[in-house]
């Protein structure tokens, strides 16, 4: 009898624990840690700029309703965001463009410069303000290939953008993961530097690269199948060092955006599936620390952008000029593009969270016209430890 009793309080005890760590993960999936929308600004899907007509190997009349061709360049397709030229301005730059680089040989590849009223609490118009632009290209042939562009403008077609980073005035670097390489470009958008990176097998593509604390070393994500690797390039002996670290996803078939390094051992990263929506199951920023001799990075989440408080109803102003209906709006907001595809500290606390719209086929919120770029301003719960490298002027 004494036997059957201890018998009963071990199956207890370790259905309690079972229990415990249920309930804890339990917890985790619910919202922590917890995270504030402070700011939205958002730049419609149908904002042109000046140029040749685009779209026109697409092949469709329209796509969710945008008819085709354009007769300009569409603003969109944003893959990173930097802080621009100027106090209170932000650099844009686009990726491929449309849905694949196949049909994006007339979609020229740029910066944008942008202002950005945010919407917050305390008003504000939330609306983005296109300033400038610039083409990239490569007039001295430094990439040796062929180009779609008589003129050597580049389009997306021929290199597709993910990161940019101003390691010194005027002096930006481009990883690109098509080829894949790493392109040094100067003041006008011109390609000064170019086949840096060598050696990679078939199917490696760049996932993310951002610039460490020192202002000359460059963090990149190099992806492998479902295995990401970690490796450093000096931009001033031309070097790469061998991979030491690896990420671990979450889920296999997750991938990873915004790459920012916030000081000499730590990073952002973006960590999402391709859902959009009410199929977004997944899309989640975390910290990354590398500081270890080798092996996985120690990941820890710093916010879920399916759970967002939004105690001030921003995402719901009027300004938007949305239904209140549409997904993600209401309290908690959600943040929950196909593609999240940067994010940048605006301080130690608040971080830029933007989308990659693939202007005309990503759809927005109400699930049938085109997706604009969304970008947020989320506040985090604990502060970050923030030595972002500042370009020599």
């Amino acid at each position: 009898m004494k036997q059957s009793r201890r018998w009963l309080i071990s199956v207890s005890i370790v259905i309690l624990a079972l229990l415990v760590v249920g309930s804890t993960e339990s917890a985790y999936a619910q919202g922590t840690p917890h995270v504030t929308l402070v700011g939205r600004a958002i730049l419609p899907p149908d904002a042109f700029a000046d140029g040749p007509s685009s779209g026109n190997e697409i092949g469709q009349k329209t796509v969710n309703g945008a008819p085709l061709p354009f007769p300009s360049q569409p603003v969109g397709s944003t893959t990173a965001i930097i802080r621009g030229e100027y106090k209170g301005t932000w650099l844009l730059m686009s990726d491929h463009g449309f849905d694949t680089s196949a049909h994006a040989g007339d979609y020229l590849l740029r910066t944008y410069t942008v202002e950005i009223d945010w919407h917050t609490a305390s008003g504000g118009t939330g609306v983005i303000n296109l300033d400038a632009w610039k083409n990239l290209g490569d007039p001295n042939n430094k990439l040796k290939l062929a180009l779609k562009a008589a003129d050597r403008q580049l389009t997306g077609a021929d290199i597709d953008p993910r990161s940019i980073v101003e390691v010194a005035k005027n002096d930006y670097w481009i990883a690109e993961t098509k080829l894949p390489s790493l392109l040094d470009i100067d003041q006008n958008g011109d390609i000064t530097r170019a086949g840096l990176l060598t050696g990679f097998p078939a199917g490696t593509t760049i996932e993310g690269m951002g610039l460490q604390a020192d202002g000359k070393t460059l963090l990149l994500a190099i992806r492998s199948g479902s295995k990401i690797s970690l490796a450093t390039f000096d931009t001033v002996s031309l070097s790469l060092t061998d991979s030491r670290h690896t990420y671990t996803l979450e889920n296999g078939s997750n991938r990873t955006r915004g790459w920012l390094p916030i000081n000499d051992k730590e990073a952002l990263v973006i960590e999402e599936d391709g859902g959009a929506f009410a199929n977004a199951h997944f899309k989640r920023i975390y910290l990354i620390d590398f500081s270890g001799g080798s092996g996985p990075v120690t990941k820890t989440l710093i916010a879920d952008l399916l759970n967002i408080a939004d105690p001030d109803k921003i995402a719901t102003s009027d300004v938007f000029s949305e239904s209140p209906k549409a997904f993600g709006l209401s309290n908690p907001f959600q943040f929950a593009y196909d593609d999240v595809s940067s994010v940048y500290p605006v301080d130690g606390s608040t971080l830029i969270v933007i989308n990659n719209n693939h202007f005309p086929f990503s759809k927005g919120r109400n699930g049938q016209s085109p997706a604009g770029t969304e970008a947020i301003t989320i506040k985090l719960d604990k502060p970050l430890n923030l030595q972002i490298a500042s370009p020599a002027n």
